[in-house]
C-alpha cells in the first residue's frame, strides 16, 4: 500500500513539472514570437548647444558629468589635397609635431603628456587634418596651452625632420611587403586618374621624400592649421566661459600663420576604370583581393540608405553579413571578407577586402561578383532593413565621452542641424525599403566591380 501511494505521488509530482516545464515552454515561445517592428526606436538623447568663439564655425558642446574632457579641431580640406604634388610631405610634418614644442623638448613634452593624462594625436586625412585631444577637466587649461604651442611653435629642428623622413621610408618599405598595402595602392591607381589628390604612389613617395628640406617642412607646417574652415567639438562638464577662454587661445595661436590653401579644382567623379582587374605579384603564403564600386553623387537621404544596403551586405565586423555568410561560412574560400563605405568631399565609394589563398583567388572573385549581382537585381528584404534599424539604435547607446564625441562628428559630416541631432538616428528609422533598393540599383551594379588580387601567382 504504501509503495502504491509513493508511486501516485511521484507521478503527480513528475506530471506537475511536466505540466510547468510545457506552460514554460509555451510563455517563451509567445515571448520569442513578437514582431520585430514592435519594438520602439528611441535614441538617447544628449545637452548640446552652440558656442560662439573665435572660430568662424560655432563650436558644438555636449554637457555631460564625467571629469574627461574630449574634442576635436578638424581642419578642413587641409589634408592630403593640399600636397598632392609632395607625396609624404605632411606625414613628415605630422611626425614631428610631438617632438618639442615650445618651451619643451621632446623628452620633456612627451612626459608632460603622460604624466598629466593628456592625450593629443594628429590625423591627416583625404580631405581635412583633425587633432583629437583628450585630457582631465582640471588639466583643461594645461591641455590648452600645450595644444597652442605644438600647432604654432613645434620644434622643427633638422635633426627631427631626418628622423622623421627615415621613419616614413621605413613604413612605405614595410607596406611594400603587406598584401593589403600594395593592393590598396593598386587600387588607387586603377580608380583615380593621374594628378587627383586621392592617388598614391610607394615609388612617388620613395623618389620623393629623401628631397624635402627644411623650409618645405617648415612651409607645410605653416599651411595646414588654418582657423579659418576650421570645426570644433567638444564633450565635457566644464563651463562654457572656460571653453570659450581655451579654444579662443588656440584660435590665436594659429591665425597669423600663413596658409597658403587654394580650393582644388573639380574632380571627375567616377572611377578611371571600372570593371577590371589586376593582379599584383608578391610572394606570399596568402593572397589579397580588394575591390570596389563607384558611388554616383547622391543626397544625403541617400547617403543613408547606402550604408544601410553597405552594412547588410558586407559591413566590418557583421558576421550575418551577406558576404560574411556566403563566401566565409559556406563557401569557405576567405578567413575574412568586409565592406566600407568610402566617402570623401570629391569621391565616394564602396570598398571591399579579403585575404584567401592563391588558388581560390578567381574563385573568390567570381562568387563575389555573383554576391552583388543578387543585391543588385533584388535588393535588400524588409526583414534585413528592420533588423538593420534595431542594430543601429542599439550600437548607438552612449557608454563615455569618447562615444559621444565620435557621434557628433558624424552628425557634422553629414550636416546635420545642431537641433536636430537628437533625432539624426531617425534618418535609419525612416527609411523604406524602396529608398535602399533604388539607393542599390544606382550603386552594386556589378559590372563596374574593379578588383585588384596581391598575392603568388599561380599562372607559373
Amino acid at each position: 500500500m504504501k509503495s502504491k501511494i509513493t508511486k501516485i505521488v511521484l507521478t503527480s509530482v513528475l506530471g506537475a513539472a511536466i505540466l510547468y516545464a510545457y506552460e514554460s515552454w509555451q510563455a517563451y515561445q509567445v515571448r520569442q514570437s513578437f514582431e520585430i517592428g514592435e519594438i520602439q526606436l528611441s535614441q538617447t538623447k544628449i545637452d548640446i548647444k552652440s558656442l560662439q568663439t573665435s572660430f568662424k564655425t560655432p563650436v558644438w558642446s555636449v554637457k555631460t558629468d564625467s571629469p574627461l574632457v574630449c574634442f576635436s579641431i578638424n581642419f578642413k580640406n587641409e589634408g592630403s589635397r593640399n600636397f598632392k604634388n609632395t607625396p609624404g610631405l605632411l606625414d613628415i610634418v605630422v611626425s614631428t609635431l610631438l617632438e618639442g614644442a615650445g618651451e619643451y623638448d621632446d623628452i620633456a613634452l612627451k612626459k608632460l603628456l603622460k604624466e598629466n593624462s593628456i592625450g593629443i594625436a594628429i590625423l591627416p586625412n583625404q580631405d581635412n587634418l583633425q587633432v583629437n585631444v583628450t585630457c582631465l577637466a582640471k588639466y583643461f587649461d594645461l591641455t590648452i596651452n600645450v595644444l597652442c604651442d605644438i600647432l604654432s611653435k613645434a620644434h622643427l629642428t633638422q635633426e627631427k625632420i631626418e628622423t622623421a623622413k627615415q621613419g616614413c621610408i621605413a613604413s612605405i618599405r614595410q607596406a611594400m611587403f603587406a598584401p593589403d598595402h600594395l593592393a590598396l595602392e593598386k587600387l588607387g591607381c586603377l580608380i583615380y586618374p593621374e594628378g587627383h589628390p586621392y592617388r598614391m604612389s610607394f615609388k612617388d613617395m620613395l623618389e620623393k621624400i629623401p628631397t624635402y628640406t627644411r623650409e618645405d617642412v617648415a612651409r607645410c607646417y605653416s599651411a595646414i592649421f588654418s582657423p579659418q574652415n576650421a570645426e570644433v567639438s567638444i564633450v565635457s562638464n566644464l563651463d562654457e566661459n572656460d571653453i570659450k577662454t581655451g579654444l579662443n587661445k588656440v584660435y590665436k595661436a594659429v591665425e597669423n600663420r600663413k596658409n597658403d590653401f587654394k580650393k582644388v579644382e573639380e574632380q571627375q567623379t567616377e572611377f578611371s576604370r571600372s570593371g577590371k582587374s589586376e593582379h599584383v605579384e608578391l610572394d606570399n603564403p596568402q593572397s589579397t583581393v580588394v575591390f570596389a564600386l563607384p558611388v554616383v553623387q547622391i543626397t544625403l537621404r541617400q547617403r543613408f540608405a547606402l550604408r544601410v544596403a553597405n552594412e547588410i551586405f558586407g559591413e566590418v565586423g557583421t558576421l550575418n553579413s551577406r558576404l560574411s555568410r556566403s563566401i566565409r561560412e559556406q563557401g569557405e574560400m576567405v578567413y575574412y571578407i568586409k565592406t566600407t563605405f568610402e566617402s570623401g568631399d570629391m569621391q565616394s565609394y564602396i570598398l571591399g577586402r579579403c585575404n584567401t589563398q592563391s588558388c581560390k583567388v578567381e574563385e573568390t572573385m567570381s562568387q563575389i561578383k555573383e554576391e552583388v549581382k543578387k543585391l543588385y537585381e533584388n535588393g535588400i528584404t524588409q526583414e534585413e532593413l528592420t533588423k538593420f534599424k534595431l542594430s543601429k539604435f542599439a550600437k548607438s547607446i552612449f557608454t563615455n565621452s569618447g562615444v559621444i564625441l565620435e557621434f557628433v562628428e558624424t552628425a557634422r559630416r553629414d550636416e546635420v542641424p545642431i537641433e536636430n541631432v537628437n533625432s539624426y538616428l531617425d534618418n535609419y528609422s525612416n527609411l523604406t525599403l524602396e529608398e535602399v533598393n533604388a539607393v542599390i540599383k544606382d550603386v552594386y551594379n556589378p559590372e563596374r566591380l574593379v578588383f585588384v588580387a596581391c598575392g603568388k601567382s599561380l599562372k607559373k
